[in-house]
């Protein structure tokens, strides 16, 4: 049954990204969709793997903060809606500064020590180090996420005509 629900969570963002690929000129939003399906599939596929093989900790490490990944692309599509680009300059950097946090924000997910038995990846490191990127990046994403908000609210205001519809659509789904 949880496969079923999965498969159906993979389906349905990939294959509306498949068609806006085909037919629209937004490619940006066509990519974002299909990537936010293939990391549903990713992160949500229960398994285990094996104890025994030498990088099945470093793989349950790398993992530890990935799943941002389940948000950010569809938060991402908030910020491009409705012509596929930024509102502005200042919005372009803010996307970037919140990007630059999910990467510092799994730079500390991947440091940290807490939960695995052999510690951190990066011994020579200290902890608190990824403490500090891991708590800076997670200010930014949450920066990021927020602001999808407040861009989608600002592209609403200036949006007439048929550009208003795709922000109408994000306005009423929440």
């Amino acid at each position: 049954m949880i496969f079923a629900a999965i498969a159906v969570a993979v389906a349905i963002p990939v294959g509306m990204g498949v068609l806006i690929l085909a037919r629209s000129t937004h490619r940006r939003v066509g990519w974002l969709l299909v990537a936010h399906g293939v990391c549903v599939g990713l992160l949500l596929t229960p398994g285990e793997l094996p104890g025994a093989l030498p990088w099945a900790r470093t793989a349950e490490r790398l993992t530890q903060g990935a799943w941002v990944f389940l948000f950010l692309w569809l938060v991402l599509i908030a910020y491009l809606l409705p012509d596929g680009k930024a509102a502005s300059r200042f919005w372009r950097v803010w996307i970037r500064s919140g990007l630059a946090g999910v990467v510092l924000f799994n730079i500390g997910a991947i440091g940290s020590a807490e939960g695995l038995p052999e510690g951190s990846l990066v011994p020579w490191l200290a902890p608190e180090v990824f403490d500090v990127l891991g708590i800076v990046g997670l200010l930014l994403m949450v920066g990021l996420f927020f602001g999808s908000a407040v861009a989608v609210g600002y592209r609403l205001r200036r949006a007439s005509g048929e550009a208003r519809l795709p922000l109408l659509w994000l306005v009423w789904g929440r």
